[in-house]
């Protein structure tokens, strides 16, 4: 694991897109773009809006964002999909991940790190930063 001293985490803006789509647009249209786990995959495959559409659109929202990026020496390198559980309906209805409570707690769907930039520490500063936030 290399020095991640110079990694930045940001939310993911509407600024932002071009970056999220450096990150996220590795597979295409046909990847996930966290929509899954927001209950919206559904709705991409059955010809509504495309899933990054969809996303895009979520980061006019409210807060927090759908998402954190990490650049590395300025380089957009990685992605951290976060929502309020209770606006995940996948995590809502879950028989294997039930919830403990009703707080409004922030949970991660998922991380994805440029191919080139793994191994890194990439993922490990994306949770300390998603948790730094989530506890202002």
């Amino acid at each position: 694991m290399s020095d991640t001293t110079s990694v930045e985490i940001v939310p993911a803006t509407a600024a932002r897109w071009t970056d999220v789509k450096t990150v996220l647009g590795i597979s295409g249209e046909a990847g996930c773009w966290c929509q899954a786990w927001r209950g919206f995959d559904a709705k991409a495959l059955s010809g509504g809006k495309s899933r990054p559409e969809l996303l895009r659109e979520q980061m006019n929202g409210d807060p927090p964002p759908p998402g954190y990026l990490a650049y590395l020496d300025g380089v957009p390198v990685g992605w951290v999909g976060v929502s309020v559980r209770t606006e995940t309906p996948r995590l809502v209805n879950s028989r294997t991940i039930p919830a403990i409570d009703d707080l409004p707690v922030w949970s991660i769907g998922c991380f994805v790190i440029r191919p080139g930039y793994r191994r890194r520490g990439i993922a490990k500063a994306l949770l300390e930063g998603v948790v730094a936030e989530a506890r202002r």
